[in-house]
């Protein structure tokens, strides 16, 4: 059996399906092999999982025309604070504080769940025919 694409990505989690994406805006065909028996993602429930993207991640999901399918579910970081100490002595006198109003150009990224990422992403993969993903699918040595 030949197969024939641009390029063959290993693994179909966030990061090969993003790989997918990007190369399919680009006219490159792919395959993604996942070793997952099935789409369990859709199934939408929650499981705990969720994200902080950077504003750079979200530039990312709308140069894709993902974040749409996502924003309403999605929550804007607006401010970060970091302390430092230890438990038995409590919190250094050093902070950071990082405050969107400061960059002028929105929250400095969005909160949001592992499944509507991921139902967002298998949406944009299901309707590219410039991606072949195959669910229950490993590489193995021979």
């Amino acid at each position: 059996m030949a197969i024939d694409s641009d390029i063959l990505i290993i693994g179909g989690g966030l990061n090969g399906s993003l790989m997918a994406i990007v190369a399919a805006k680009f006219g490159f065909s792919s395959i993604v092999l996942d070793a997952k028996e099935n789409d369990s993602s859709r199934e939408n429930h929650f499981d705990g999982r969720s994200y902080a993207l950077a504003l750079s991640s979200v530039r990312l999901l709308k140069n894709i025309d993902v974040f749409d399918d996502i924003r309403d579910n999605s929550q804007p970081i607006l401010d970060i604070k970091i302390l430092d100490g230890k438990l038995v002595q409590g919190p250094s006198q050093f902070s950071l504080h990082f405050d969107n109003n400061e960059i002028h150009d929105g929250p400095m990224g969005q909160m949001v769940e592992d499944r509507f990422i991921r139902n967002a992403l298998f949406a944009k993969i299901y309707e590219s025919d410039q991606i072949d993903y195959k669910f229950a699918s490993e590489v193995m040595e021979h």
